[in-house]
């Protein structure tokens, strides 16, 4: 009857939006939020690093590692995707940086 085909097509369709929230949360956790730095000047203190991320979105952590390296992570892969895409092949002091997630 038409009232069972609506009733299954209000089913199919609560499930189908169930299965695209699910599917939106794994993406969203499987994006990277991190973002690894390589090419940093040695010399540079952690003051003078982190300031280049903070334009791009709240981070959850930032990290010195030394050697020129740095690890960022943020709130949002949205975030860490568009420091890594900005950062990346930027030349700093002379060196070329590598914005890597």
């Amino acid at each position: 009857t038409e009232a069972q085909e609506e009733a299954l097509r209000q089913k199919l369709e609560e499930q189908l939006a169930d299965a695209h929230a699910a599917i939106l949360q794994l993406l969203e956790t499987a994006q990277p939020r991190e973002v690894l730095v390589r090419g940093l000047p040695t010399a540079w203190s952690k003051e003078e690093v982190e300031p280049l991320f903070v334009p791009f979105g709240n981070m959850e952590s930032f990290a010195l590692l030394g050697a020129g390296f740095a690890h960022v992570v943020y709130e949002e892969a949205v975030d860490a995707a568009r420091a890594a895409l900005d950062l990346g092949g930027m030349q700093v002091a002379g060196e070329d940086s590598e914005a890597l997630l």
